[in-house]
């Protein structure tokens, strides 16, 4: 994301409009997590490039999805929002130990094969979220995927992303499994709530 100073990344957000295979659209929170992200990259650099694309304008779903990878002006990205609302997070989905499992009006969990538990969102109380930083060898293209079950799973990624040093050993590996709890109780995302480590790959 940043060499030498210089930040050069493309943070990619699924389309507010109903879309891909579940017919579902992104929200406003994901938007304001990429902001803030993109804040903080910004801050970390002296120069360099940060666009924002959607899901949509470089990616297609017609059973499977084909990516436009001549659309994308930057070699390292950003995926901010979960599989359901966002297709390159969708494309990435299983491509480490952790994945979304969905089934409309059943479940909707972050399923880990290291220890066969399915996490499921406690709305507005407590979420999961994943963090995965994925070398896809197709387009020489390095992708960091966030999302959370819901969107305050996603924000905690986010924020735990943006104060990087302070969370250091928490980002290690190629993935991490985290858990956030409104411990304020003030029903949002901020500071003095607790994100922890659940689980790590590798």
């Amino acid at each position: 994301m940043v060499e030498e100073g210089v930040v050069n990344v493309t943070f990619v957000l699924g389309d507010e409009e109903s879309h891909g295979i579940f017919g579902l659209g992104a929200k406003i929170p994901d938007v304001m997590s990429a902001v803030e992200l993109a804040f903080a990259l910004g801050l970390a650099g002296n120069s360099g490039t940060c666009t924002c694309l959607l899901d949509t304008e470089f990616m297609v779903w017609d059973d499977n999805i084909a990516i436009n990878w001549s659309l994308i002006p930057s070699k390292f990205l950003i995926s901010v929002g979960g599989p359901g609302v966002n297709l390159l997070s969708l494309y990435y989905n299983g491509t480490c130990p952790f994945a979304w499992l969905y089934t409309p009006g059943v479940r909707s969990c972050l399923y880990s094969s290291l220890t066969g538990r399915c996490y499921v969102s406690g709305y507005r109380r407590y979420d999961y979220a994943l963090i995965q930083l994925h070398y896809d060898e197709d387009s020489g293209r390095h992708v960091l995927v966030v999302w959370g079950l819901s969107r305050y799973g996603t924000q905690a990624a986010c924020l735990l992303l943006q104060h990087y040093s302070e969370y250091r050993g928490i980002l290690s590996g190629a993935a991490v499994l985290v858990k956030w709890e409104d411990s304020n109780h003030n029903r949002r995302v901020d500071d003095e709530d607790s994100v922890y480590l659940v689980e790590r790959w590798p």
